[in-house]
């Protein structure tokens, strides 16, 4: 299959505050391409082979809305001699989507002041706070020992010129080994609205003073020396914007394969949500677990919709019984979570639904398929 190159559409006018939106109330702008040329005199690595990106998140600078940046899977460093795979990737923008810039973040193969000598990089999110920006991903070999990494970031509220300040490089959270993959992490920020003090974020030249309070960070570790013996779900902290980071909480009691971790907040109150895959003791579901502190302490995980009927994918390449010349993607259906200030909101895909005793749970087919987009509200 061809690769898509990224795009995004953005929403021109805001929403009512009813929420409800009206016929004129909004409309989507034109696409736009976000894999631009690399900032002027940077010396980054252009996407001269017009490769593929994929899996993109990105955020808004709070303080200055025009301002937006997107990370992604990022193919270009394919065409690089020193590296050969994929890498993530950054755009900004400094006028609202309407033109980009891009490159690649620090600690890939070519990368001089912080190669972290593993092969490829995976699974971006984005969390942004007034001040500051921080990207996390996964990074490892194709034996995939490796980690779990966040690149710290500080805004430069300039009107041209790369929105970012690159502060030191990546710092690990938490190391792979064999047998012990790190995968799918999800991290959000916190933001003591009522504090006096800041927190400082300092680079070579420079230093910021960021607003109190931490981000909170949850991924799928994998246990055995198969990917497939099992994984728990573990959830970090850190109090300082991403320098150091807690020893991880353990979400998961099950001894079977967790993944898709999504992370949502109502205040203090956080609640994760994910995948459960069937095995021979365990049917396919929907699990979720919250905490009244910020993910200090998490409470027992519960099932939210059990023995779903997924819409899954595997991939073939070509192996029995699919003839030689196929090629699938991956595709599993994993749980999103929103949270309006007082609720959360859980989302999936199945093929099915039945009722659910005690749950808000409703459905929405799409088109002519037996795919459901299915939701819960807690």
């Amino acid at each position: 299959m061809k690769w898509l190159r990224l795009t995004l559409v953005f929403l021109i006018s805001a929403f009512p505050a009813s929420g409800v939106l009206s016929n004129d109330a909004g409309f989507p702008g034109r696409n736009v391409n976000v894999i631009g040329p690399p900032p002027a005199g940077s010396g980054a690595i252009a996407d001269t082979g017009l490769r593929q990106q994929n899996e993109p998140s990105c955020a808004v600078n709070p303080t200055n809305p025009v301002q937006i940046c997107c990370g992604f899977n990022d193919y270009r460093g394919i065409d690089v001699p020193e590296m050969g795979d994929a890498w993530e990737g950054i755009s900004c923008s400094l006028d609202a989507g309407n033109s980009w810039e891009s490159q690649l973040i620090p600690g890939h193969g070519a990368d001089p002041a912080y190669d972290l000598g593993l092969e490829f990089a995976a699974d971006p999110n984005l969390v942004a706070v007034p001040g500051g920006l921080f990207f996390n991903y996964i990074a490892a070999d194709r034996g995939h020992v490796g980690g779990i990494y966040v690149q710290r970031y500080a805004w430069r509220n300039k009107e041209d010129g790369w929105p970012l300040i690159q502060v030191g490089g990546p710092v690990l959270i938490s190391k792979g080994t064999n047998g012990r993959f790190i995968d799918k992490p999800h991290m959000i920020g916190f933001i003591d609205d009522e504090a006096t003090t800041t927190v400082p974020m300092t680079w070579s030249g420079g230093e910021r003073n960021l607003p109190v309070g931490n981000l909170g960070m949850a991924a799928a570790v994998f246990v055995g020396n198969d990917n497939n013996d099992g994984t728990k779900i573990l959830y970090w902290s850190s109090d300082d914007w991403g320098q150091t980071w807690d020893q991880p909480t353990k979400l998961t009691e099950s001894k079977g394969v967790n993944s898709g971790i999504n992370l949502a907040a109502n205040g203090d109150n956080v609640c994760a949500v994910w995948r459960r895959f069937d095995d021979t003791n365990e049917v396919s579901s929907i699990l979720f677990a919250c905490s009244t502190d910020r993910g200090k302490r998490f409470g027992k995980p519960k099932v939210l919709f059990e023995n779903m009927c997924p819409f899954d994918q595997t991939t073939l390449n070509g192996v029995a019984p699919a003839p030689k010349d196929i090629v699938s993607f991956r595709s599993n259906a994993f749980p999103v979570i929103a949270g309006d200030g007082e609720k959360f909101y859980v989302f999936w895909s199945d093929r099915g639904f039945a009722a659910a005793s005690g749950l808000d749970r409703k459905s929405t087919r799409l088109n002519s398929s037996h795919q459901i987009i299915s939701y819960a509200v807690f």
